[in-house]
């Protein structure tokens, strides 16, 4: 955890499913996660921006991922973290739920993906 903490980029790979706890643990330390895969959809995208505090690497670019994080400005780094500092508590589980926090952030979540679902009408022939 000390070694997240003092680190200005934390690499979020995939797990095993397109799901890994690497971006969580990121996003609480407060080092800016480097998202490593293509087409990754990460939780609470309904609700974040992650383009405003995420470094994504496609697969391809994993070769230059030094470089490509050299080159990133000192003045943007400090505008991903400033904004990754406003949305950290969305991560975050509590014993007893509190506004904003993960728990809340999944009801959100499904509440917006609920509103925007549009059920099918399926016909089943009957059985005879």
């Amino acid at each position: 955890a000390d070694e997240l903490r003092s680190s200005k980029f934390c690499i979020a790979p995939p797990g095993f499913a397109l799901w890994s706890p690497r971006l969580a643990e990121a996003i609480i330390a407060g080092c800016i996660p480097v998202v490593i895969g293509d087409d990754i959809e990460l939780p609470f995208e309904d609700l974040i921006n992650y383009a405003d505090f995420v470094v994504r690497i496609p697969e391809k670019d994993v070769p230059q991922l030094g470089m490509i994080l050299q080159r990133l400005p000192s003045a943007a780094l400090r505008a991903r973290i400033t904004t990754m500092r406003k949305v950290w508590h969305r991560f975050m589980y509590n014993d007893v739920s509190v506004p904003g926090d993960a728990f809340d952030t999944i009801l959100a979540t499904l509440h917006l993906r609920a509103r925007a679902f549009k059920p099918v009408a399926v016909h089943v022939a009957p059985i005879l």
